[in-house]
């Protein structure tokens, strides 16, 4: 078979890249006519942006809360200075807790 336009050798490229890793296989009579289009999990990206990771920490440790500090008053912290303010406020919630727990073992549980 010879391949004369881009069209073919792209899909014939997808086709062989699908079933060589067991994406779809193209000769199951089972096979979903939509299948190829399908996101495989294999291929699936869980990706996360470090400023995304970094907003999960920020709401986390509770920061605005503890701190007072704004999202983005949090951002133009140097790194160092970051990462000092999320330990300390995930100390501080721990603390909180221990105390709680202290409180409700003297006064009993509500």
């Amino acid at each position: 078979m010879r391949i004369t336009n881009g069209f073919m050798l792209e899909a014939l490229l997808s086709q062989a890249y699908d079933m060589s890793y067991g994406l779809y296989n193209y000769d199951s009579p089972q096979a979903n006519p939509l299948g190829p289009m399908l996101v495989h999990p294999g291929e699936k990206l869980d990706f996360e942006s470090p400023k995304r990771r970094l907003l999960k920490r920020y709401r986390g440790a509770s920061v605005l809360k503890h701190t007072g500090l704004s999202w983005d008053a949090f951002l133009k912290r140097t790194h160092q200075e970051v990462e000092d303010i999320l330990e300390e406020c995930v100390s501080a919630d721990a603390d909180a807790v221990r105390d709680l727990e202290s409180l409700q073992e003297k006064f009993g549980k509500p």
